[in-house]
């Protein structure tokens, strides 16, 4: 389960599927109501890797480069344009997120 911390939410990576997409346990609506709405521009923190916004599609991440969006279940997913965000960033389970607001 996220948590609320100061200035934001911290989560943790809860599945890596068979692309290398990497699945947080942090939910758009409990997001939302952390920050008191839906969050127009956040910042998301991952290992070294800092994220600024969140993508809609995942066309729209440039190669190689870590993007962050809503999966389909609406969880925080990272991912990494025709590649494996695991394998390129060093990422797995129990990897720490932390999602500023």
């Amino acid at each position: 389960m996220p948590k609320i911390s100061r200035g934001g939410v911290e989560g943790k990576i809860i599945y890596v599927d068979r692309f290398g997409n990497l699945v947080s346990n942090i939910g758009r609506a409990f997001l939302e109501s952390a920050a008191g709405k839906a969050p127009s521009n956040i910042n998301i923190r991952v290992g070294k890797t800092s994220i600024r916004g969140l993508k809609i599609f995942f066309a729209e991440g440039k190669k190689g480069e870590l993007m962050a969006l809503w999966n389909s279940s609406d969880f925080l997913e990272l991912a990494v344009r025709n590649a494996s965000a695991k394998d390129v960033y060093g990422l797995n389970e129990g990897d720490k997120i932390e999602v500023c607001l």
